[in-house]
């Protein structure tokens, strides 16, 4: 089972990986694009490693000129950074498991 805590996590939780996330900007504008730009890293909890650190800018469309098409795109962003920071940690379990 995947669980996922904020940091400080109570005693009883020991993560397997750190993920530090800080969001730049993260807006839109109506009919334009949504604009996501995070710096973040990503580490073992138990290694002495230096953590993997990334920047991401990741732009989406905003179709309409409305609330709903900026959710959207404001939804696919978190989308495609989630999926960029699952990618680094799949990175880095396959070199803890060689």
């Amino acid at each position: 089972m995947s669980r996922v805590a904020v940091y400080p996590w109570k005693d009883q939780f020991s993560p397997t990986y750190r993920i530090k996330l800080n969001v730049e900007q993260f807006d839109g504008q109506f009919g334009t694009h949504v604009i996501l730009d995070a710096t973040w890293s990503v580490a073992k909890q138990k290694d002495t490693n230096e953590p993997v650190v990334k920047n991401s800018f990741i732009k989406e469309p905003v179709s309409t000129e409305d609330y709903e098409a900026i959710v959207s795109a404001k939804s696919r962003a978190i989308a495609v950074l989630s999926q960029e920071i699952v990618s680094v940690i799949n990175t880095i379990s396959k070199k803890g498991s060689d």
